[in-house]
Formats: C-alpha cells, structure tokens, sequence
C-alpha cells in the first residue's frame, strides 16, 4: 500500500464504508471494495502498532 498518513487511510475506510452501505452495488464492486477496505484496516493496525511501540518505548525511557 502506499504510504499514506492514517487520517487519509480512515477517511477513505469511512467512505468505502459509507458506499457499502449506501446503495446496492454489483457483487464485483462490493468485493472490490471489502478488499480494499481490509488492505486499508491492515495498513492502519499496522501503523497503531508501530506508535504503540514507539510511546511505551517513550514511557520506559522515563523510568
């Protein structure tokens, strides 16, 4: 996936969400855009995961 910050990630997530739910689509276009909204999740558990390392990283500094 490109690098994009996590706001852009989740705002498009919302949108993806949004259409999904918005209006019927074709089952091709909805798996379309489950998988692009799963690569999306992935991406952004990925970079919580990486600040979490980073603050308790932080935090046992200050200890």
């Amino acid at each position: 996936m490109e690098n994009r910050s996590f706001e852009d990630n989740m705002r498009e997530l919302e949108e993806i969400t949004k259409a999904l739910r918005a209006s019927p689509l074709a089952l091709d276009e909805m798996m379309r855009l489950y998988e692009r909204g799963a690569a999306l999740v992935k991406a952004c558990k990925a970079m919580l995961d990486e600040y979490e390392g980073k603050v308790e990283s932080v935090g046992s500094q200050d200890e």
